[in-house]
């Protein structure tokens, strides 16, 4: 008897839980929308600005800010209750003070900075992961997860068809989307360097390094920053070297890939490039990714690298690694959710595993891949000759 009520009550406990978990995905947008307001009211940058291990009320909060409603710091307390529960914020009990300073008998909610908190705030590098989270939440972005269903049954992107044309020209028509797209890009790229060179030591002992698609030499001025050893070819179209910056330790080189590749030890491919502002430069950032090329050019592309290259050459490749099975890993979760969005407005869309980056590399003469995780969903995948 006593075993059989402690089974029911396991299986209780795992359908609450199950009950719980459901309820989650049900409300799942209430999250990153409150979030999203926390940043654009500067609540984050507020407790920041308050110094390392402040703790401020909502009310503290909310006397930062230019706000009539006297209800403000109650909804504001609420909110970010709801963010203490997903640790973007510490949340501990303090007395309240009344309006002479001294204390009272009821106490007050008071919130910190958790370690996701800085993620939102400027670093020393200039990246933040706010300009993603606006986009993400954006309304056109939104507008588009509502055609998913039709785009599975009938065909076509959900972004097309809920906005009636690419991306390209929607970002053309709407100036302030098109900013944070590529403030979007811009700072995930600094943020993805910086994580991608604590986490990869592949660049130590290299004398010459090729990034294609390197548009500003942003990339090429941190890698090299790091490893001043480093010889930089900035490599890209034509159009684009002629608007590039002068970089010490760092040649601007113009040409298309599929052509051919500049000669050195190392080539870097990204599956994403940095840019100063809209312009026609996303059409030919399409081009340089291999995740919108087909398998057959991404083996003539390779070919071309491989011809470049000396006999312990390698090509460094930065993208997204589906793995075989999905699991509930963060990791896992934030490839799929990037996917997901990147499917919605991206017509040639091809995702890879392991094994189809390494069919593509012996495809082209190489004899294998390796793949280094190194943060914010991208893997490096190293491609050898030897």
């Amino acid at each position: 008897m006593e075993n059989r009520m402690t089974m029911s009550t396991v299986e209780e406990a795992g359908e609450q839980r199950s009950s719980l978990d459901a309820l989650q995905l049900a409300g799942a947008s209430v999250l990153p929308m409150a979030l999203k307001t926390a940043v654009e009211l500067g609540v984050l940058d507020i407790i920041h600005r308050a110094g390392p291990g402040a703790e401020l009320s909502a009310s503290q909060i909310v006397s930062k800010l230019d706000s009539k409603n006297p209800r403000a710091a109650y909804l504001l307390d609420h909110m970010l209750c709801l963010l203490a529960t997903h640790s973007v914020l510490t949340c501990s009990v303090s007395p309240a003070h009344q309006s002479d300073g001294s204390q009272s008998q009821s106490c007050q909610r008071v919130y910190g900075l958790a370690p996701v908190s800085k993620y939102f705030i400027k670093d020393e590098q200039g990246g933040s992961l706010s300009p993603l989270l606006h986009l993400i939440q954006h309304r056109v972005v939104l507008d588009m997860w509502f055609h998913w269903k039709d785009a599975i049954l009938e065909g076509g992107l959900p972004f097309e068809k809920a906005h009636g044309m690419s991306t390209m020209s929607y970002i053309h028509k709407d100036a302030r989307f098109g900013e944070n797209f590529w403030e979007t890009m811009n700072d995930l790229n600094k943020l993805f360097v910086v994580q991608m060179l604590e986490a990869y030591k592949g660049f130590e002992g290299l004398r010459s390094l090729v990034d294609v698609g390197g548009r500003d030499g942003s990339v090429l001025k941190m890698i090299i920053s790091k490893y001043p050893s480093i010889k930089g070819v900035n490599f890209d179209l034509p159009s684009v070297i002629e608007k590039a910056p002068s970089i010490e330790g760092v040649e601007n080189v113009g040409g298309d890939m599929i052509q051919g590749v500049p000669k050195g030890e190392a080539i870097l491919i990204k599956s994403f490039r940095s840019a100063d502002r809209v312009t026609d430069l996303f059409c030919d950032c399409q081009q340089w990714v291999l995740h919108s090329w087909t398998d057959e050019e991404c083996v003539k592309v390779f070919k071309n690298c491989h011809e470049s290259l000396p006999e312990n050459g390698k090509v460094m490749v930065v993208d997204f690694v589906i793995p075989e099975a999905p699991d509930a890993s963060l990791a896992v979760q934030s490839v799929f959710q990037l996917c997901m969005f990147m499917l919605s407005m991206n017509p040639n869309r091809n995702e890879r595993t392991e094994k189809d980056f390494d069919s593509l590399a012996k495809a082209a003469g190489f004899a294998g891949v390796r793949v280094f995780p190194c943060g914010y969903g991208f893997s490096l995948i190293e491609i050898y000759k030897n």
